[in-house]
């Protein structure tokens, strides 16, 4: 059954976020560089009045529960449990890897900057290695938390730095202390910071402005003569799956039609 108080709660948190996401930090932007943590403070706001009010008792809300404190005790796993696990372990491992570096060349292109993908390989292989030693999940990407990390601002390394750091400090601190936050409230976040990922945001916008060029799909001009031809953009059309393995032959491609004369791209 569904709590209609959660669902308020949720509903007008991701139009505050949004709002002051889309409207009030570009223009504080505009006066000051250094990157507000809205999330943060929303986290802040939200286990102060779950606290006060005692959301979870009084309405229902789910919050976060408890969270044990300190670190586990590194040890080797079971060589035993090899042979059970080495199909879904690889099943795992694809799937990661591919995950991966599909957000990484995402962003890349994004912001305009190459990956090594074999670097990346090596990265996630020793990251795996380290993590069998400890109860956890296999590393790999988090979308939502990369998103979060992309709409603050991020641009290195550095900080993961500060997150690990953060994180350590609500193990062995400040876990109980968050104990009290809706579980909304982290869904909210999310939701907002996986804006960024829907690439058709302009699709009304420019509909209005030509109803063939708000269109989202493309047709060979030799069979549609009504398709509008706009020099310097060249559609072009691979008759294949395009994955891995064929994905830099597909980039070699396009670069060798992009530097063609234009009437020879027609």
């Amino acid at each position: 059954m569904a709590n209609w108080f959660t669902f308020a709660l949720s509903i007008s948190t991701i139009a505050t976020l949004f709002f002051i996401k889309s409207y009030i930090d570009p223009m504080i932007k505009k006066r000051c560089r250094i990157p507000i943590p809205y999330d943060l403070f929303v986290m802040i706001i939200g286990t102060i009045v779950s606290y006060v009010v005692n959301l979870n008792s009084r309405f229902g809300v789910k919050i976060v529960g408890h969270i044990p404190t300190g670190l586990p005790s590194p040890s080797l796993p079971g060589i035993s449990l090899f042979g059970y696990i080495m199909g879904d372990a690889l099943a795992i491992a694809v799937v990661s890897f591919v995950v991966t570096v599909s957000m990484g060349k995402l962003f890349a292109k994004k912001h305009n900057y190459e990956i090594d993908v074999r670097q990346e390989f090596y990265a996630m292989g020793f990251m795996q290695i380290f993590c069998s030693a400890f109860p956890v999940w296999p590393a790999s990407t988090a979308l939502a938390r990369t998103l979060v990390y992309e709409a603050a601002g991020t641009k290195t390394q550095l900080a993961t730095v500060f997150s690990s750091i953060l994180l350590l400090a609500v193990i062995f601190f400040i876990g109980p202390f968050i104990e009290v936050l809706p579980v909304c409230f982290l869904s909210c976040i999310i939701i907002v910071a996986l804006k960024g990922m829907f690439m058709h945001s302009k699709v009304v916008e420019i509909g209005r402005l030509s109803h063939s060029e708000g269109k989202t799909y493309f047709q060979p001009i030799e069979k549609y003569r009504d398709a509008a031809i706009r020099d310097g953009v060249v559609c072009v059309r691979f008759s294949a799956p395009l994955v891995y393995i064929n994905a830099e032959h597909f980039r070699k491609g396009v670069e060798s039609i992009v530097e063609l004369p234009a009437l020879e791209r027609r």
